[in-house]
Order: C-alpha cells, then sequence, then structure tokens
C-alpha cells in the first residue's frame, strides 16, 4: 500500500519500468530521489517536478563516493 510511504528512492530511474515506478510513487509520496548513471536521461526523467537526482552506477564504488 503505497499510501503509507513518505520517501522513495528509484534506482535505474531513467527508463522502462524504474521510470514508470518513479513517475507512480512522485504520484503517492512526500519525497522522491531518482538514481541513474545516465545524467541525460536522468534530467529528461525528472517530470518537470522536482525530485532528487543522483547520477551514480550502483555496482561502481567510486560513484557512490561522489554522492556523500
Amino acid at each position: 500500500d503505497l499510501d503509507i510511504l513518505d520517501d522513495a528512492l528509484v534506482t535505474g530511474a531513467s527508463t522502462g519500468l524504474c521510470l514508470a515506478s518513479a513517475r507512480a510513487l512522485a504520484a503517492k509520496v512526500v519525497w522522491v530521489a531518482l538514481v541513474s548513471r545516465s545524467n541525460e536521461k536522468l534530467a529528461a526523467a525528472a517530470m518537470g517536478g522536482d525530485p532528487v537526482t543522483v547520477t551514480a552506477d550502483l555496482a561502481d564504488a567510486a560513484s557512490l563516493l561522489i554522492c556523500t
């Protein structure tokens, strides 16, 4: 039940099913963070709203250090 969520973090959020999930969550929760390897696709996926966007490859620990 999405009504109990306040925050959401969606990885792979720039395309496909994860993008669709991010959009569905954005309609239901207070705060959404979108994570993707592609900065350009991520910017387009931001849906004109004000989500937090993070460009990172979760399989690459070095790219995660930039996020801290």
